[in-house]
């Protein structure tokens, strides 16, 4: 259960540090950013994950009695906690508050998740990890500003809209997705970057192109991903200068 990356939220990590003080601030406190990322991403991911597992319990019985079927969940459990705690004594005192209450919320959605499928959790998660990402990385750097944190639970909603509708196709999902390209493009074009805001609509269209493809079943694909975490890292540079 370890060690499964989420490129979300390494993005976030990075956007949010970007749109809350700027890439040279970001690349000072890359050590710090580095941290953060293992702790939301590989711990609290891990977390998550494994607290499911635990949660929807075990309907087969293993076969050897040397080892019971939930020891690995328990022993990833174990480990996010000790790993966590131990990263967290690196960085500052408001960030190992954060950290704990994510931990925490991190079990409970946990918990609540044992009754949907293992990518509907999957995606659940990964959206509000995001949104930690986001929210820690600006804590981190310049505290808590409203536009940083705007533009995170945006990023955060359109990546559970994406992932989700990767698992289950509805119709809210695909308009969510939509929805949130748009507020992206909106942002840019509200701050006066319309240039931006076309960049954003183009790749928002190829996006909406791909995912439409019906061999896809509403996965648009790596390039897709990749294409809306820069459009958040976009709008997260660009803030840098209207917020001033």
């Amino acid at each position: 259960m370890w060690l499964k990356p989420s490129g979300y939220i390494a993005s976030a990590v990075a956007a949010g540090a970007v749109a809350a003080a700027g890439v040279s601030a970001a690349v000072a406190q890359a050590h710090s950013l580095l941290v953060l990322w293992v702790l939301v991403d590989l711990c609290m991911g891990t977390l998550a994950r494994s607290v499911r597992v635990l949660a929807r319990g075990s309907a087969r019985r293993s076969n050897s009695p040397e080892r019971h079927p939930l020891f690995p969940a328990w022993s990833a459990v174990i480990g996010s906690l000790a790993v966590g705690a131990g990263l967290s004594l690196t960085v500052p005192v408001p960030l190992r508050v954060a950290a704990g209450a994510v931990a925490l919320l991190t079990i409970l959605v946990g918990l609540g998740m044992r009754g949907i499928s293992v990518r509907r959790a999957e995606a659940l998660a990964g959206g509000l990890l995001v949104v930690a990402a986001w929210t820690m990385s600006c804590l981190l750097l310049d505290g808590l500003p409203p536009l940083c944190l705007g533009l995170g639970a945006l990023a955060g909603l359109g990546t559970l809209a994406r992932l989700w509708e990767g698992a289950a196709s509805r119709p809210w999902g695909l308009w969510l997705c939509r929805l949130s390209w748009a507020g992206l493009a909106g942002i840019l074009v509200a701050a006066k970057q319309p240039l931006l805001g076309g960049i954003v609509v183009l790749t928002a269209c190829a996006d909406e192109l791909l995912r439409l493809q019906p061999a896809r079943r509403a996965r648009a694909g790596a390039l897709a991903d990749v294409a809306w975490a820069s459009a958040w890292f976009l709008v997260a540079f660009a803030s840098t200068y209207w917020a001033t």
